[in-house]
């Protein structure tokens, strides 16, 4: 697994703490209200139940304002539902380790005073690492995405699928057991995409890390997930759920947009989104 061969003392690792087995996701009958000036009450997610097993990767499919943003948040711990439960292995995301949790979003949020090194060592420098341990950590995962020979460049000096690479390896330096990703293929051309989603779905299957997609791209989800769950308009419901079965190499996003069910599942979903309709 990323990171591995690279372990500090434990006393200069305060804040990494091993979730053995993966990570269990489970949200239970989860509302959230918001107040607007101008609106006024917007109930924002209305019951919502779902559950992510250890090592599953699930995509979260929405029209937009469904609420999927909020979702995410409250899964982060950066807010909290108005009733229901937000549970990670059995605790409140929040009070998680802070290396529990990996983002990737549609910005890379690179530091363009820092190098690719520099970026993708700032987790375990924050975590408290020393500096040998956590580069030695970021050089590894820096070559896990295929990026060794860019570990010097700045952010200024990479393509666009480069970044998103830096994005990736900085998010999994610390070993989370829980993967979000907020869109974050959605800026890329359609050959970058489909390489940077095959190495990621390579990299977070071999490491059997729990991941939530984020996504308004079809194709992406049903390519990448184990399990696809249709979210209504607002405020948020579970509208339909689809265990994805596509009999192909599940890190080769080709081979799975070949598959004879691929198709299928789409359309079924477009069909659920209820794309157009008011």
């Amino acid at each position: 697994m990323l990171g591995d061969r690279v372990q500090p003392p434990a006393e200069h690792r305060p804040q990494v703490e091993a979730l053995e087995n993966g990570t269990r996701l489970r949200l239970s009958h989860v509302h959230r209200v918001f107040e607007s000036a101008a609106e006024g009450r917007i109930e924002a997610v209305a019951g919502v139940t779902l559950a992510i097993e250890a090592g599953e990767c699930v995509a979260l499919l929405g029209p937009s304002g469904s609420g999927k943003s909020t979702l995410l948040r409250l899964v982060a711990g950066l807010d909290r539902p108005d009733s229901g439960s937000v549970e990670l292995d059995d605790r409140d995301p929040a009070r998680a380790p802070r290396s529990a949790i990996g983002f990737v979003f549609q910005d890379a949020h690179l530091l363009p005073w820092r190098d690719v090194l520099g970026n993708v060592e700032l987790p375990l420098e924050l975590l408290g690492w020393r500096v040998e341990e956590r580069r030695d950590a970021a050089r590894e995962a820096i070559a896990r995405v295929g990026l060794g020979d860019a570990i010097r460049r700045s952010p200024a000096q990479l393509s666009g699928g480069m970044r998103m690479r830096v994005s990736l390896a900085r998010a999994l330096v610390i070993r989370p057991r829980l993967l979000l990703l907020d869109e974050p293929f959605a800026a890329l051309d359609f050959q970058t995409k489909l390489v940077i989603e095959s190495d990621t779905a390579r990299l977070v299957r071999s490491q059997h890390r729990s991941v939530l997609l984020i996504t308004h791209d079809i194709e992406e989800a049903v390519s990448l997930s184990d399990r696809v769950i249709v979210l209504s308009r607002r405020p948020t419901r579970v509208r339909s759920v689809y265990d994805v079965e596509l009999g192909a190499d599940r890190t080769d996003m080709m081979a799975a947009r070949d598959s004879h069910s691929f198709t299928d599942y789409v359309r079924s979903i477009w069909r659920d989104l209820e794309v157009g309709r008011t």
